[in-house]
This record gives C-alpha cells, structure tokens and sequence, in this order.
C-alpha cells in the first residue's frame, strides 16, 4: 500500500519513498522464500535511485541496498540489518565452487554501492553519513579478512565521525570495529586500547541514548552490550586459566580491575536501558555509595574487612569467577562451561 501510495501521488514523482518502499518489499520476499521478486524489488530500488539527487537520505538508502544484496541471491543468507556487527553468514551448498562465486559477485556490487555512498556523502559535505558509508565498507573488508584495507577504511570513517560532533554514536562503532580487527590480527595490546576509547565513547553518550526517543536508540543488545562483554573477555583472556592462590602480579591485577569496571559498566547501562531515566537509578542508591556501588568490587569500603566479592563473566565459551578481597587480593578461576550450558 505505501508502494503504490508513492506511485500514484498525484502532485509530484515520490522516488525517495518508492526506494524505500521496494527495499521492505526485497526483505519481506527473501524471508517469503520468493528470491525473484526480491531481485526485480531490489533492482527496481536501485534504477530509481540514480534518479535522485544527492543528500543524506539517499546516502543510508543506499548503504541500506548495500546490505540488502545478500538477500536477492542467497536463500540462506542471514538479513544485514546490523551488519556493523555481525558478518552474513553464506553456507556452502551442493555446488561450492558456484556458491562461491555468488558471494563474490554479491561483495562486489557492495562494495560499488558503498563507495558511491562515500563518495556521495563526501560530495555534500556530510560527515556523519561519510562516516557510516565508510565503516560499513570497512566492515565489508572485516568480513572477507582483509585487514589491511579494512583498518584504512575504518581508520577513515573513525576521522569522519571525529569531524561532526553531533556523531560519537558513529564513532565509538568504528573504535569497536577497529578493536575487533586487531583482535582478529593478534594485536591483543592494541585491541585492548581501541576497545577502551569505544567504551569512553559510549559512557560519555550513553546518558543520552537513553533518555532519547525510543525509536532512535541503538538495538542495545547488538550494539551496545557486546563492546562491554568483549572488553572484559579481552582483559580477563589476559589473565591466568586457574589460580589456586591470590595473584599479586601488577598487570594482571589491572586486567581483572578492568575488566570488572566494564561489566559493572555494563549493568548500570542495562539499568540505564530498561528504565530510560538515569535519575531513576541514582535515586535508589544512598549518596555514600553512589561511587562504591559504580566501582564494585575493584573499591570495597574499607569498613567492610571481612568481606569478600564473588564477581562472574559469562563468555560464550567459558565463564570467569572473580573473588576480590579487601586487602586487595585476588583470584581468579575459570570454568570450562559456556553461556548456553549455563543457562541450561
């Protein structure tokens, strides 16, 4: 109905809201299992955008298309819809060697339509979209491994976001993205550095993401959560496997600190986005223990001397059990069992 609304307005030709319309339409048939009218959706979609003038709009519609592709081609191939994250999944079919050349063909006409993209937000001098057409290429190279090109761009669209100051929510996902590449490369020292700039990032943004309009708020669980648990993992991977006694090794001493102020900083922030009201949780909390409640067990108060924290990390594959003392000893010991057995 909203298709044909926009091509049947009476006054003027609506291709921006055509464009829009046949990009749901490419989704809705991929997930209906019907990849033809997906391709005539999506090849529709991008004949009508050469069709529109450059702007903001037409920048994220067509990084949208960009993401969308995979769609058009593959049965299987998992919707993008927050590809800064996650990679699209292509399983192998009967014909590998065919299968392969699909992908190959697909990540090439993105990474087309994301330079343009680049290019266009570049022509217009919109930063914010330059940074987002940028790390979504970057990203693009993150998934084909190719780290190289994958750190320039992202390094690039990082520069961008840096230039708006209306967009540290662009900035600290391609701090994260940054993170993740030199986490795949083995730079673990270098990980650990990026990860933190995104997590200052987001503790300097996060009062205003929530207290925002729902509607314009991050999927908090894919693009907020992850950036605190994968700090943490990265810190406490630096740690020992098992100690049966307390560690009194500096660095790793700061490792686990670290690690514990990320995952108490993610729980306040997942207070923070259940309720949307920051003044909410700071009302519960009494003023003397605002800053030991914030620290967790990397402060005990001093007058608790016979008190012991028991802190844990699930991770996907393993868990982590903190005890912090208050002499400032501490150990850690790690289980062999995983988020979802855990669970169960």
């Amino acid at each position: 109905q909203s298709l044909d609304a926009a091509r049947t307005n009476p006054e003027i030709p609506a291709i921006q809201p055509q464009v829009q319309g046949l990009l749901s339409m490419t989704v809705l048939h991929h997930r209906l299992g019907n990849l033809n009218a997906a391709q005539t959706s999506h090849q529709e979609a991008i004949a009508l955008l050469n069709q529109l003038a450059d702007s903001r709009d037409k920048t994220y519609v067509t990084i949208a298309l960009a993401d969308a592709l995979p769609l058009t081609q593959l049965e299987t191939a998992a919707p993008s819809s927050n590809s800064t994250v996650t990679c699209p999944v292509y399983p192998d079919g009967p014909n590998i060697r065919t299968d392969r050349q699909i992908h190959g063909r697909i990540t090439l006409q993105q990474e087309i339509l994301l330079m343009q993209a680049a290019a266009m937000a570049e022509r217009i001098n919109d930063y914010r979209a330059q940074s987002f057409a940028l790390g979504k290429l970057g990203h693009l190279y993150e998934c084909q491994q190719d780290y190289v090109n994958a750190l320039k761009t992202t390094h690039q669209a990082e520069w961008a976001a840096d230039q708006d100051f209306k967009s540290p929510d662009s900035l600290y996902l391609w701090q994260w993205q940054v993170g993740r590449i030199f986490k795949q490369q083995g730079n673990t020292a270098g990980a650990i550095a990026t990860y933190e700039k995104a997590v200052n990032t987001l503790e300097k943004i996060r009062s205003g993401i929530v207290t925002a309009n729902r509607d314009l708020q991050f999927d908090f669980r894919d693009a907020v959560e992850p950036v605190y648990r994968e700090l943490a993992d990265l810190r406490l991977s630096q740690t020992p496997e098992s100690t049966g006694v307390s560690i009194d090794n500096q660095e790793t001493t700061e490792n686990i600190n670290a690690a514990l102020t990320a995952i108490d900083s993610l729980k306040l922030a997942e207070l923070q986005n259940y309720f949307g009201d920051d003044c909410l949780i700071l009302a519960s909390i009494a003023p003397d223990d605002v800053s030991a409640a914030v620290k967790g067990a990397t402060g005990l108060d001093r007058r608790y001397t016979q008190t012991g924290v028991l802190s844990t990390f699930i991770s996907k594959d393993r868990t982590a059990v903190v005890l912090s003392l208050p002499d400032g000893q501490q150990r850690v010991e790690w289980l062999d069992i995983g988020e979802i057995d855990l669970q169960q």
